[in-house]
Protein backbone atom coordinates (compact mmCIF):
# COMPACT_ATOMS: atom_id res chain seq x y z
CA UNK A 1 0.00 0.00 0.00
CA UNK A 2 1.25 3.34 -0.77
CA UNK A 3 0.82 6.52 0.84
CA UNK A 4 -0.29 9.65 -1.26
CA UNK A 5 2.27 12.88 -0.55
CA UNK A 6 1.28 15.00 -2.95
CA UNK A 7 -1.41 16.64 -1.22
CA UNK A 8 -4.40 16.31 1.07
CA UNK A 9 -3.37 17.39 5.37
CA UNK A 10 -0.67 15.66 5.40
CA UNK A 11 1.34 16.10 1.73
CA UNK A 12 3.32 19.18 0.79
CA UNK A 13 2.50 22.26 2.46
CA UNK A 14 1.12 24.65 1.02
CA UNK A 15 3.12 27.55 0.26
CA UNK A 16 0.98 31.50 1.39
CA UNK A 17 1.99 32.07 -2.38
CA UNK A 18 -0.24 29.26 -3.20
CA UNK A 19 -3.53 29.96 -1.24
CA UNK A 20 -6.04 32.59 -2.79
CA UNK A 21 -6.03 36.20 -1.24
CA UNK A 22 -8.72 36.92 0.76
CA UNK A 23 -11.45 39.77 0.11
CA UNK A 24 -12.41 40.64 2.78
CA UNK A 25 -9.18 42.79 4.00
CA UNK A 26 -8.29 41.09 7.16
CA UNK A 27 -5.03 38.20 7.21
CA UNK A 28 -5.78 35.24 7.91
CA UNK A 29 -4.58 32.50 10.41
CA UNK A 30 -2.03 31.11 8.98
CA UNK A 31 -0.55 34.40 6.96
CA UNK A 32 -0.32 35.97 10.13
CA UNK A 33 2.11 32.76 11.85
CA UNK A 34 3.87 32.54 8.65
CA UNK A 35 4.81 36.20 9.13
CA UNK A 36 5.49 36.18 12.87
CA UNK A 37 7.38 32.87 12.57
CA UNK A 38 9.68 33.68 9.72
CA UNK A 39 12.84 35.53 9.47
CA UNK A 40 12.16 39.15 8.62
CA UNK A 41 14.42 39.12 5.49
CA UNK A 42 12.74 36.41 4.33
CA UNK A 43 8.99 38.00 4.09
CA UNK A 44 8.10 39.23 0.39
CA UNK A 45 7.69 42.88 -0.35
CA UNK A 46 3.21 42.19 0.24
CA UNK A 47 4.29 40.71 3.37
CA UNK A 48 5.85 43.43 5.24
CA UNK A 49 3.36 46.36 5.12
CA UNK A 50 0.57 43.58 6.72
CA UNK A 51 3.08 42.31 9.33
CA UNK A 52 4.15 46.11 10.41
CA UNK A 53 0.36 46.82 10.90
CA UNK A 54 -0.07 43.70 12.42
CA UNK A 55 2.83 44.70 15.25
CA UNK A 56 1.38 48.16 15.89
Amino acid sequence: MQLETTGGAFGRPQDDAEMPARRCGRPTVRQVTAWLTRHPAILTEEDRPGLKELLT
